[in-house]
């Protein structure tokens, strides 16, 4: 029947505001959603969230093609494999799970696929080349893609990426504490950490939720998988002074970017200044991590 010619479109539009709002969430703040990008690597958190940043386009880029259209069968293939590849990672490391992003990565599977068949359907650019019989410069194509790496490499090395930290003298003391993920809150208690630079921390974190959450500190490597109604324990050197916001690295529901806490160490004035000093050439640090007053 006649209508049945916009179910291309259905799909390219439903697809797209899901790929566009995985592609801001994970450049608005990259080191949020590491925890998928290392069930298949074994970067260090700044590398993994360099990771995600990149993902963070592609998706941008798959998102813009289904609105307009675009190459849609290519990108379908693309959007096929990077979840395929995320969902297959996941059920190898952890197995099946309640975790509802696994059964939602199932249904963009087989959204993505369904449109590779289908194809761009109308009110598309591709079919707009198709009728009048052009073709896209394959070299255009390949020297805009040059200059879009080139210039998100510089902005993610400029504003992104992590700074570096040097190397520290351990205190010998151990910081030894009991933390919760409140039940279908998104809040950790308690939320504030203290301690001084040098010392072990040592955190016993028990998730009371029936899905998985994490734990990160960009600054300092952490990041760990807290696994549903199970104590997870964390062990960590904090080297420098400063205010810190440690995380949820696993997206886990409406509340997953409000779950934040303050790591602070040593005292908190002097952190202050250090943790700026740090962060001055960090857009992300600046925006995403350093606590406001």
């Amino acid at each position: 029947m006649g209508y049945q010619r916009f179910a291309p479109i259905s799909l390219r539009i439903g697809l797209a505001f899901v790929f566009l709002f995985f592609g801001i969430q994970k450049l608005a703040s990259p080191g949020q959603g590491t925890s998928e990008t290392q069930l298949i690597t074994d970067f260090e958190l700044a590398d993994a969230a360099a990771v995600n940043f990149y993902l963070g386009l592609i998706e941008l880029g798959i998102a813009i093609s289904f609105a307009l259209g675009f190459k849609v069968r290519l990108f379908s293939f693309v959007s096929s494999l990077l979840v395929v590849t995320f969902f297959l990672s996941f059920l190898s490391k952890y197995g099946v799970s309640l975790n509802p992003d696994l059964y939602r990565d199932i249904g963009l599977i087989g959204a993505s696929i369904a449109l590779f068949l289908l194809g761009p359907g109308p009110m598309s650019i591709d079919s707009f080349f198709a009728q009048k019989e052009r073709t896209v410069n394959k070299y255009l194509g390949l020297v805009i893609f040059g200059l879009v790496l080139m210039t998100t490499g510089f902005v993610y090395q400029q504003f992104y990426r992590p700074p570096s930290v040097g190397g520290f003298e351990s205190t010998g003391e151990e910081v030894e504490m009991h933390m919760r993920v409140i039940q279908n809150t998104w809040k950790w208690e308690p939320d504030t950490i203290r301690v001084n630079p040098g010392d072990k921390v040592i955190l016993h974190i028990f998730n009371e939720d029936t899905y998985d959450h994490g734990f990160a500190i960009d600054v300092f490597g952490v990041n760990r998988r807290l696994f549903p109604k199970s104590t997870t324990t964390i062990e960590f050197t904090p080297s420098i002074p400063g205010k810190f916001n440690f995380y949820c690295s696993v997206p886990c529901g409406q509340g997953h970017y409000d779950q934040v806490g303050t790591l602070i160490v040593g005292d908190e004035k002097v952190s202050m200044l250090s943790f700026q000093a740090l962060a001055s050439n960090s857009f992300l640090f600046k925006d995403t991590r350093q606590c406001q007053k």
